[in-house]
């Protein structure tokens, strides 16, 4: 007898921690997604491994429910998915904010080895009582006014954008998409991430900002914030499995004896 379980994304990823546009359009209206396995331990409810698929940590996969099989998908594979963007947790070390932020920062590159030798992470650089103007002229040895104020008024937009989007809100989801893999109408870091991808795996990629969206961030037509800059994603996927090329011969596959996880998307 089937079983349907619903509850939300977050709430289900901390049931399994405990034992996050993609260039696609985004929608408005909230979806459901539903997940097919065989029982919990086939869905690895032990905490999954995190893959690097960068040498640089800007991409990383977790591995919710593998794929049956050992071919990963081809470039020039119509794929079909469903998937639930949303922003992570963001603490950036001092390295990756020298690579995310301060590489952003018009005719600052010069400050990198200082940031670096200060060991300036994102917890310093958004603490407002630390990364002060009187910090940066003293300890970053930055001498004019304007490039010292111009820093210190970065800053300060980047913990106020985090502030107003913080991690864990959805942003975007679809339970029907199509796309060609290797025809780089994504984001950088999402092409790199369904390239490691079997048929029918189920998994989280992470997505930091120099492999999304940057220092731009995505927005409407109208001007609203979709993603806001510097913003690190995580994009929740599932390819469908092979044969199956539409979201009715997915609720079919779905059918039968085997547990159904039934997950509402709705706009958070």
């Amino acid at each position: 007898m089937t079983t349907r379980l619903r509850t939300s994304l977050s709430l289900f990823l901390y049931a399994v921690s405990a034992s996050g546009s993609l260039a696609f359009a985004p929608t408005t209206s909230s979806s459901q997604m539903m997940i097919r396995h065989q029982s919990k331990s086939s869905l690895g409810i032990s905490l999954p491994s995190k893959e690097y698929l960068t040498e640089d940590g800007g991409v990383q996969k977790e591995i919710l429910f593998d794929g049956p099989g050992d071919d990963i998908v081809k470039e020039g594979t119509k794929l079909m998915m469903s998937y639930c963007g949303s922003l992570a947790v963001t603490n950036w070390s001092p390295q990756e904010v020298v690579d995310c932020w301060l590489s952003e920062q018009q005719g600052l590159d010069h400050l990198k080895d200082a940031f670096l030798k200060e060991d300036i992470n994102e917890a310093k650089l958004t603490n407002a009582d630390e990364f002060t103007e009187d910090y940066v002229t003293n300890a970053l040895d930055v001498q004019a006014k304007i490039q010292c104020k111009k820093l210190v008024l970065a800053a300060k937009r980047l913990t106020t954008t985090r502030a107003e989007l913080p991690y864990g809100h959805v942003f975007d989801t679809n339970p029907e998409y199509s796309y060609e893999l290797g025809s780089n109408k994504l984001i950088k870091g999402m092409e790199i991430g369904l390239a490691t991808m079997k048929p029918g795996e189920w998994s989280i990629i992470t997505i930091r900002s120099d492999y999304g969206y940057g220092s731009e961030g995505y927005r409407k037509a109208n001007g609203d914030v979709v993603v806001p800059p510097f913003a690190t994603m995580n994009f929740e996927v599932q390819l469908y499995p092979e044969g199956i090329t539409d979201l009715k011969g997915l609720e079919e596959y779905l059918g039968g004896d085997d547990e159904v996880v039934d997950f509402d998307f709705g706009q958070t």
